[in-house]
């Protein structure tokens, strides 16, 4: 089932999409913040909700593409703890990133679905067709939210956490991703 990797890195495919990753979500970020705070034109706001559902779209398939790539890949050798509340830390902290961003992408998705617009994705429009409801509308505006706010809560808590590991086993992991 797996296919051989490098002892102490992932491998390539799943840093290239592990860095996508990185360099999108913030992106789709400002975007959605910027749509909820600037005073924008309504071609331009237009503009930018199909842009940040593409990008939210994009990056739900990276997202199924690592999840796919991990089980079929053999991890790299497993990190020195010399806690073993830091591997559950580690784990539970990779978990909740996972489930955060996908909560996001389908809070975003439903948002758009019970709000009777459409969500393309190359040229197509993936979204179901549900009774237009405001109520639900407004509560996946409110979960899209909280997932935001709770992936950065916890994305900085991964930060930290990498910046202990540096400082506290005097150990680079950031190169098992690079």
């Amino acid at each position: 089932m797996y296919k051989e990797s490098q002892s102490q890195s992932y491998s390539v495919h799943l840093k290239i999409a592990h860095w996508l990753i990185v360099a999108i979500l913030p992106f789709n970020i400002v975007i959605g913040y910027w749509m909820k705070h600037a005073q924008l034109t309504m071609s331009t706001m237009y503009s930018m909700i199909q842009w940040h559902k593409w990008i939210g779209m994009t990056v739900f398939v990276i997202m199924a593409y690592r999840i796919c790539a991990k089980i079929l890949t053999k991890p790299p050798e497993s990190l020195f703890f010399r806690h073993p509340l830091e591997k559950i830390l580690k784990i539970v902290s990779h978990l909740g990133l996972y489930i955060l961003v996908f909560s996001v992408i389908f809070s975003g998705y439903l948002m758009s679905c019970y709000g009777g617009y459409p969500v393309n994705f190359l040229g197509i429009n993936w979204a179901i067709s549900v009774k237009t409801n405001p109520v639900y509308t407004d509560y996946m505006r409110v979960v899209h939210f909280y997932s935001v706010v709770s992936f950065l809560v916890l994305l900085s808590i991964h930060i930290i956490g990498y910046v202990t590991y540096l400082f506290r086993y005097k150990t680079n992991i950031i190169n098992r991703m690079i």
